[in-house]
């Protein structure tokens, strides 16, 4: 069931949130790729890495509070080192694709 949620998070401005279950690999890294470009998107940072409040840096910084070897070894197969190029790689594709894949629908 997908529900609409909407929130005032900035005095005058507003913001739709949708509550939808992940179905699949696909839809989360799709989901990930996407809640990371979220400050791109909106004009507040020019890249990934530019971005202070993101947990971006928590997949590709060498200190991390997290540790993202789950999601890296699932991209890579079980081989953290592609896992993690896997992780990049599909961030950058997110990043170019992004007009195509979400705003034209």
């Amino acid at each position: 069931m997908k529900t609409n949620y909407h929130a005032n998070l900035i005095p005058g401005s507003s913001y739709h949130l949708y509550n939808k279950a992940v179905s699949d690999r696909k839809m989360f890294y799709e989901l990930l790729c996407y809640i990371h470009h979220n400050p791109i998107h909106h004009g507040l940072a020019k890249s990934y890495t530019s971005w202070s409040f993101t947990s971006f840096h928590e997949y590709v910084n060498e200190y991390r509070i997290i540790t993202p070897d789950a999601i890296f070894k699932d991209l890579g197969d079980g081989d953290l080192l592609v896992g993690e190029k896997v992780f990049l790689e599909i961030h950058k594709d997110f990043k170019i694709n992004y007009k195509e894949r979400f705003l034209n629908h």
